[in-house]
């Protein structure tokens, strides 16, 4: 592998862990561990949304008025050596009927080191060292940022987890307040680039409010680096409900003003049936696409196998994702 070969993935939810964990095993080696220079870590960048409103992090950034730690903290999982304590720890999760119930013992911790530094950067930066992880993970801005989404009826609704259950077509989201900023060091990633990865992850909740912040949109198109939009396996039942690839890839084009996706990679692999059938009585399906008409937007298509073995979920295989976005990259 290049040593020099930087790659930036841009997401959160769940999707954005999961290729963090393929990435880590083709860009880092056992004898890299615990190499801190700066060009080492810059290898595997994540910038990660922070509109997240429900949950742990919704009530964490609520009552304690910190930024919210969730799509954070499961990166950081994703970066950690997958077995270890430390990981084991942050997946923790309090049950019970307690103050302490639901949250994630690393949402406290994250929460806990921005109060102690006054500075979430510092808690997410301090983290990542006690867990000796590869590859730095950036939030999107540290501005209080909250997503708001324009429906098609022109009715307006306010905060991530209304948007992800809004049943009607949504017309644009919108990032409050209005020229939040990114971080210079996400800026400085995007340009320096060999890669930009956009998802998997929820289009309008996970994606586009990272390409909402300002100038991250501009710096990706500025970016030499070849940008690869991984197509989700399933749509989700009221956010992008009958959307295919196509649609995916268009959205964000609109967002962004122009075109900003090079490459998209789809999975072609069959699903099981037992799980095409739980998913289709929740409301999704897998998502359809049509290669001519990516083409024609002007994005080239990629089908693989990229399916996980696990029988319990549709979900991405980390690693047959990674090697296939590296091919992509030579």
């Amino acid at each position: 592998m290049d040593p020099h070969l930087r790659i930036v993935s841009i997401g959160g939810g769940t999707g954005l862990p999961v290729l963090l964990r393929g990435l880590k095993h083709y860009l880092f080696t056992n004898s890299d561990k615990n190499m801190i220079e700066p060009s080492f870590r810059e290898r595997l960048t994540a910038i990660v949304a922070m509109t997240d409103d429900g949950g742990s992090s919704g009530r964490l950034r609520h009552e304690l008025n910190v930024l919210p730690p969730g799509d954070i903290r499961n990166c950081l999982i994703g970066l950690s050596e997958n077995e270890s304590l430390m990981a084991k720890l942050l997946k923790f999760r309090f049950k019970g009927d307690n103050g302490l119930s639901g949250h994630s013992l690393g949402n406290l911790i994250l929460a806990a080191l921005s109060e102690i530094n006054q500075s979430f950067f510092k808690a997410v930066s301090d983290l990542s060292s006690i867990l000796a992880i590869n590859g730095q993970i950036l939030p999107a801005t540290l501005e209080k940022a909250v997503l708001r989404a324009e429906l098609a009826d022109g009715s307006m609704i306010e905060g991530e987890t209304a948007i992800n259950a809004c049943p009607k077509p949504i017309r644009r989201i919108m990032i409050e307040p209005e020229g939040a900023r990114p971080l210079d060091q996400s800026i400085a990633s995007l340009e320096k680039a060999h890669g930009i990865i956009i998802g998997p992850g929820s289009l309008y909740t996970s994606i586009l409010p990272n390409l909402m912040i300002h100038g991250v949109a501009d710096a990706i198109k500025r970016s030499p680096a070849g940008k690869i939009l991984v197509a989700n396996l399933m749509t989700e039942p009221e956010e992008t409900r009958g959307f295919t690839v196509e649609d995916h890839i268009r959205v964000i084009h609109e967002h962004a003003g122009f075109r900003l996706i090079d490459h998209v990679l789809i999975n072609h692999a069959p699903l099981p049936l037992h799980l095409k059938s739980r998913y289709h009585g929740e409301g999704a399906e897998a998502t359809r696409y049509d290669i001519e008409e990516i083409r024609r937007m002007g994005v080239h298509p990629v089908e693989a196998d990229l399916l996980s073995s696990d029988d319990q979920k549709v979900r991405h295989d980390p690693e047959k994702l990674a090697r296939n976005i590296l091919k992509l990259l030579r």
